[in-house]
Formats: C-alpha cells, structure tokens, sequence
C-alpha cells in the first residue's frame, strides 16, 4: 500500500510531503528557551529555520502540479489533482501548526 502511494506521489514528493508531516510533529516542541549545544539545538534553532523553506517549498510544488494537470490526460489529471488536495491539506496543516510560534517571535 505504502509502495503504491510513492509510486503514485512520486519519490520526491513523497519524501516532501514525509518532511513536512514530521515538521508538523516537531512544531509541537519548539517553544524551549534557545539552546546553542546539545540536542535541545533541533527543535530550539534547526527546526524553526527550515520550516518556512520547506513551507514555500511545499507551496511552489502545489503550484506546479496544478500547472501540470492542465494539459495531462484524464488519467494523468486524477493523479494531479490528488496531489494538489494533499498537498494543500499538508500545507494549511503547516501554516496553522507553526504560526502561533512565528507570532509569539514577534511579541
């Protein structure tokens, strides 16, 4: 089942939309004071710094597919269009997950 999704997503995508749903997780830790050694590093300072690149990442793949499926066959614009869902639904996931962090950084 899981080898069937990734061949209908892709290896990419999937490997995107795993990083994603994990970044989502890990928004639920952050928050800690900053710590600059240790593992407490992850979730204080690498974490908050990729999210918002693999958000626009996220973003700009939804956009591309949703271009793709315009002039695919019926098939192929199934397959599309199944991607943009998930990927939109994985990206409000992300926004709602990680915006009251980003507005607690401005307070």
């Amino acid at each position: 089942m899981i080898q069937s999704f990734f061949n209908r997503i892709g290896p990419l995508r999937g490997i995107l939309l795993f990083s994603v749903a994990l970044f989502v997780v890990l928004s639920q830790i952050t928050g800690d004071p900053i710590s600059y050694s240790g593992w407490q590093i992850l979730p204080t300072l690498i974490v908050p710094a990729i999210a918002p690149i693999l958000f626009f990442v996220l973003g700009f793949d939804l956009m591309m597919s949703s271009i793709l499926a315009a002039d695919r066959t019926d098939d192929e614009k199934a397959r599309f269009h199944f991607i943009v869902k998930l990927e939109a639904i994985l990206l409000l996931t992300m926004l709602l997950s990680w915006l009251p962090y980003f507005l607690s950084i401005g307070s």
